[in-house]
């Protein structure tokens, strides 16, 4: 680990629980302190849900264990604690363990064995990616002429989008107006670091005047966010300029905001609708959510959200000063916040957030496996892996890599080859050619994997 185990305790828990048991270590085992004092400064440790050891030493474990952990029990006011943090008792159990350990081997003349952790992962969930290109197919052949049939009712579509990302943030464009049943409904707000060339504004221009929309592109002067952290080498600093959005649209009230590595599969009026409830953002829960919510200490009462589809209300955020609550957000956690802009949200609107279904966020390890701790159920990826109504292309290889695990990666293309960035014929055949000779060898894998495990 890159901390001792105390600052790491300190960081995911709360640090007065151990302090506690340091004092009572201290006081009622003080053959037993040094080894303790160790545990807490080494920058190793072992997982303690399972151990094995001799009866003897079994029982002397026993003992010393629980003669520590019921004085602290007496000590230790939970009822304050949300339900992971009240597992207090089995955080300091597996510290003392190690503890225990160490005296082992150093007074008993133990050896220790360290056995591999296997942790679950949750399995790709089926789709049936057939029936999914078969819509797309269908609603790009029945796109007609916009309809004259009542008021605008808009609907703000907000993206950051560059001159690298404007074929993708294309194909997402396309797929939002074809499955839209009032395309000319729908205003998208290009926000701008002056990295969109002129030239790709126009094709863009062009994708969305076919359907009779409006798109608007903003500048953004990006020097304000010039100081906050880039920790990650596929990012830019284009991921923050959302935290702008209610200062950019002055004049509007509410916006959807979109990534630009997404597919809209269904009407985006449908999500429009929902309602926020009084809250001024709402998201969809990440594929990660658990873990990083743990590592920014939020209660587990929040949903930490995926940021890249998001609904604003902007009259209510313009209520906040973001510039000083970003600060205090960077004073408080520092170098916990790993996730950008997504973790400065969800730490700034902890307890103030709508939950999103799922299925407006379909991330793609509902599709390819997920070895993180999401907080939705197997249940909730399977009804958004059948049914999707954003795909959202979360992991690093993207539906324009060849490399593409994902199953939907077809519905990329089918938009973006209806925009300006089409391909050619012979790149399209030879990029099908491709994905089915990976598809049947990563098909085959799984068989001969299988079978060894049978």
């Amino acid at each position: 680990m890159s901390m001792s185990n105390y600052e790491f305790y300190k960081r995911e828990h709360f640090s007065k629980d151990m302090d506690i048991v340091e004092r009572l270590v201290s006081e009622m085992s003080p053959n037993m302190r040094p080894f303790f004092i160790n545990m807490l400064n080494s920058r190793t440790a072992f997982f303690g849900n399972i151990t094995v050891m001799k009866r003897s030493l079994f029982r002397e474990y026993c003992e010393w264990l629980f003669k520590i952990l019921f004085e602290a029990e007496k000590k230790i006011d939970v009822s304050c604690y949300d339900e992971y943090q009240k597992r207090v008792w089995g955080f300091l159990a597996e510290r003392l363990t190690m503890t225990f350990v160490d005296y082992a081997m150093a007074v008993h003349g133990a050896t220790r064995r360290e056995l591999p952790v296997v942790l679950r992962q949750l399995p790709p969930c089926s789709t049936n990616e057939l029936l999914q290109i078969a819509q797309a197919k269908k609603r790009i052949a029945q796109v007609a002429q916009p309809k004259d049939d009542g008021p605008d009712d808009f609907i703000d579509i907000v993206m950051a989008v560059d001159s690298k990302y404007a074929p993708h943030a294309a194909a997402a464009i396309h797929s939002a107006l074809v499955r839209s049943e009032r395309p000319q409904d729908m205003r998208f707000h290009l926000l701008d670091g002056r990295a969109l060339r002129e030239s790709d504004s126009i094709k863009l221009e062009a994708t969305v005047s076919q359907f009779g929309a409006e798109l608007h592109v903003v500048d953004v002067d990006d020097k304000k966010l010039r100081w906050l952290p880039l920790n990650r080498s596929h990012i830019s600093l284009q991921t923050y300029f959302r935290l702008l959005t209610p200062e950019l649209l002055p004049n509007i009230a509410k916006a959807i905001y979109l990534d630009a590595d997404i597919i809209v599969c269904a009407d985006l009026r449908k999500l429009w609708d929902i309602p926020l409830n009084g809250n001024p953002i709402a998201g969809a829960p990440d594929e990660g959510g658990r873990s990083q919510s743990r590592r920014l200490q939020l209660p587990l009462s929040h949903r930490y959200f995926n940021a890249g589809v998001c609904v604003l209300d902007l009259h209510a955020l313009r209520q906040f000063d973001i510039t000083e609550e970003v600060l205090r957000a960077f004073r408080k956690y520092g170098d916990l916040i790993t996730l950008q802009d997504q973790d400065l949200l969800n730490i700034i609107f902890s307890g103030q957030t709508t939950s999103l279904p799922l299925a407006w966020n379909a991330n793609t390890r509902i599709f390819t496996g997920n070895s993180l701790e999401p907080d939705y159920s197997e249940e909730e990826a399977q009804e958004s892996a059948l049914d999707p109504k954003i795909v959202h292309f979360t992991d690093r290889i993207k539906p324009w890599n060849t490399k593409c695990p994902h199953p939907l990666q077809e519905l990329y293309w089918l938009h973006r080859n209806e925009t300006a960035w089409r391909e050619t014929k012979l790149k399209t055949v030879k990029r099908q050619l491709l994905t089915l000779i990976r598809n049947r060898v990563v098909a085959k894998n799984r068989r001969l994997r299988k079978a060894r495990t049978n």
